[in-house]
């Protein structure tokens, strides 16, 4: 998995980069593409990963310092959940398994359109946990996830958009 991080992901996660950050390698899968951000809820920490070409999103509630080392495993398990969860097919939940749980790499690159996408999302998130006492991370990712947002101009379900990427990928590249 390839973490695209904001500036407070990056100071959670302690990234020294000298302020310039590690630029995107030209040969990446655009598969394996995420935008990271972490934000503050109740005094804990959400952890917000989306998607770059599908905006499929995890939130997850209450990372902490002490999480660190482990941090990939938390990951890996909140996105198996999800797919489970989201009945992504077998072949395509091996696909993003196997580029997921080899190793995670963080680089710095800005795409405004998922920003603000991720921006949007996290206003839904706060809201929804704010509305709901009795409300999981998970139930809130999984609202937002069956959600109309707009890519390209278009309204679409960031889950279908998932699925019919993952699909295509597979096709493509194999697994």
């Amino acid at each position: 998995m390839i973490v695209l991080y904001t500036k407070k992901l990056q100071q959670f996660l302690e990234l020294n980069d000298r302020g310039t950050g590690l630029p995107l390698p030209d040969f990446t899968n655009p598969d394996a593409l995420w935008h990271g951000n972490i934000f503050l809820i109740d005094r804990k920490k959400v952890l917000q990963l989306t998607h770059e070409a599908s905006r499929y999103t995890i939130f997850i509630h209450g990372v902490t310092k002490k999480d660190l080392p482990q941090l990939n495993q938390i990951v890996l398990e909140h996105l198996r959940y999800h797919m489970l969860k989201d009945s992504i097919p077998l072949k395509e939940m091996t696909y993003i398994d196997s580029m997921s749980s080899k190793s995670f790499s963080y680089f710095k690159k800005i795409n405004r359109s998922v920003l603000g996408t991720m921006k949007n999302m996290k206003l839904i998130y706060e809201n929804n946990y704010y509305s709901n006492e009795n409300i999981s991370d998970k139930e809130i990712t999984q609202h937002i996830n069956h959600m109309l947002i707009t890519i390209s101009g278009k309204y679409v379900h960031p889950v279908e958009v998932f699925k019919k990427y993952m699909s295509e990928a597979v096709a493509i590249r194999g697994s």
